[in-house]
């Protein structure tokens, strides 16, 4: 059997990363819509792509500032923040787990796997 990644494992990753994508992409779209100060925010299908690239590190933090509205920049601030957290910290951990796990799973399997090919 080759290695690689079981499929149950990826899909329940990428299930959590969709989860956890969406909730993000509600909180932040709901908070900039009454305001649009930016064309950034505040409409689902570019908040969307904001998210989407900043798990790429290719988007600016500055994107999420509202000087004169201080609540719900302090607000959208910290939803940026703890999802630029979660996504780099806890989910690549999580997938870089999964993987061991596997990988984990087949080098147990080889010594049987070898003997049967024998």
């Amino acid at each position: 059997r080759p290695l690689r990644l079981e499929d149950d494992d990826m899909i329940r990753f990428m299930s959590i990363l969709m989860i956890i994508l969406t909730a993000f992409l509600c909180g932040l779209n709901n908070i900039y819509v009454p305001y649009q100060e930016t064309e950034q925010l505040g409409n689902f299908n570019e908040t969307f792509q904001f998210l989407f690239w900043t798990m790429f590190g290719m988007e600016e933090h500055k994107v999420v500032d509202m000087p004169q509205f201080l609540v719900p920049e302090f607000v959208g601030r910290a939803l940026y923040g703890i999802f630029t957290i979660v996504m780099v910290i806890v989910l690549l951990n999580m997938l870089i787990a999964m993987i061991t796990n596997s990988f984990q799973k087949i080098e147990d399997d080889a010594d049987v796997e070898w003997k049967f090919a024998r």
